[in-house]
């Protein structure tokens, strides 16, 4: 039993090194039944990483990770990016999905906060498949929502490409600075949140920049497993 069990926790830290979310067990699940990875949401092939004030420093994130929303979204871990080599005003927001193995499902709403955007709910088949899970939410925040509120969405096998709206040309709301997507997810033991996204992918210009979609097995932002 404890080399069957050494062999799983070298198995799980292999392939999910600095993770943050659910246990060993959970990890051990996710590589056996679901792996479904949420990439950086606006349309472009890299982002430009905004520091934040009120980040998640000191509880293992760095000052690019900020848990800043209220209310039932409260422990939502996100980050802020911004177009690396083109325009943000206008940009096109995407919910973007790569799936490995199994599936899940999303729910929109309105973003439950004081600005803008898209919270998608999220439905797993686990443990029991007729009854499932709720399990957190992935946020899409600082733009208004062109998606009908109550769309179901499928996540599967390969790329799940969904659109939610498009950032505003200012200030998407009062405590804004400026056009940029706040993206989040809930963390939990069925939603990881990858927190090495935030080494920088391209030294060729300021800052700190991530290929969102380029490099999509390591530049998820979240996982979600069962």
């Amino acid at each position: 039993m404890k080399r069957r069990m050494a062999i799983l926790t070298l198995m799980a830290l292999a392939l999910f090194g600095g993770v943050v979310g659910g246990g060993l067990a959970s990890t051990v699940d996710a590589i056996q039944l679901a792996n479904i990875r949420v990439i950086a949401g606006m349309a472009t092939t890299e982002v430009t990483l905004t520091p934040h004030a009120d980040s998640c420093a000191g509880v293992g994130f760095d000052s690019y990770w900020h848990c800043d929303e209220s209310g039932v979204n409260a422990a939502n871990v996100g980050l802020d990016v911004t177009n690396a080599r083109g325009a943000t005003a206008g940009a096109a927001v995407y919910l973007q999905t790569f799936g490995y193995s199994g599936y899940a499902f999303g729910y929109t709403r309105d973003h439950i906060g004081t600005c803008p955007g898209v919270d998608v709910s999220l439905w797993i088949p686990y443990p029991d498949a007729a009854v499932g899970t709720w399990i957190g939410s992935v946020n899409f925040v600082q733009f208004p929502r062109a998606i009908a509120n109550g769309t179901e969405i499928r996540f599967g096998t390969n790329w799940t490409i969904v659109y939610l709206g498009s950032l505003p040309s200012g200030a998407a709301c009062a405590l804004s600075t400026g056009p940029h997507l706040h993206q989040s997810g809930t963390p939990g033991v069925n939603i990881a949140t990858n927190v090495p996204v935030t080494g920088d992918d391209d030294g060729s210009i300021g800052g700190v920049q991530i290929y969102a979609t380029g490099s999509y097995p390591d530049n998820w932002l979240h996982n979600i497993a069962y």
